[in-house]
Parts: C-alpha cells; sequence; structure tokens
C-alpha cells in the first residue's frame, strides 16, 4: 500500500505513506507544490522539464508529513504496516 492524506482538520498537512507499491514524487519550493503518482513517467510528462522540482526519494515503509508553509523541512517516521486477514475469509486450507 502507497496513500497520500489530506485533513479537513488540519489543511496544511500531507502526509505521504510509501509502503510497498510503487509511488513517484517530486516537490518544488518555488511553486510551493509537492506531486506524486504511482507512475514517474506521468510526473515527466507534466512537467516537461519545468525547473525547481526535485525528486523525492522515499525508502519503503515511511510515511512524511509535510506543511505548506515549509515543504524543503518535512517530518519522517517509519510506517510498519500490519496485513490483518478480513472477517469471514478463511486462510487457505483451513477449513470451517
Amino acid at each position: 500500500m502507497s496513500a497520500v492524506l489530506a485533513s479537513r482538520l488540519d489543511p496544511g498537512a500531507i502526509t505521504v505513506i510509501k509502503g510497498n507499491k510503487p509511488l513517484s514524487r517530486r516537490y518544488s519550493r518555488k511553486h510551493w507544490a509537492v506531486l506524486y503518482t504511482s507512475e514517474p513517467e506521468y510526473i515527466e510528462v507534466a512537467l516537461d522539464d519545468l525547473s525547481g522540482w526535485r525528486k523525492l526519494e522515499i525508502p519503503p515503509l515511511t510515511m512524511l508529513t509535510f506543511r505548506h508553509e515549509s515543504l524543503n523541512e518535512w517530518q519522517s517516521h517509519p510506517f510498519r504496516f500490519v496485513c490483518q486477514e478480513r472477517k469471514g475469509i478463511l486462510p487457505e486450507g483451513v477449513k470451517a
């Protein structure tokens, strides 16, 4: 899982969770923006060599929090994803 989260309770913050799925990110202090997509080609086409954008490499299982007033100063935290089985679905090989 990878995800980007925002909250109406704190509209100045964006949380990016980099799990085990692709997530390409760029940020720009000049444009006060963070871009993200599952495929890096989408960002490359959208930016079309526009200057001022930097790649943001995030290792898997990391959570970042950005604040709009200081995009270049983000908080990084380890993220642990615990897979849980859905109710009503038995694991393979288990009989009811």
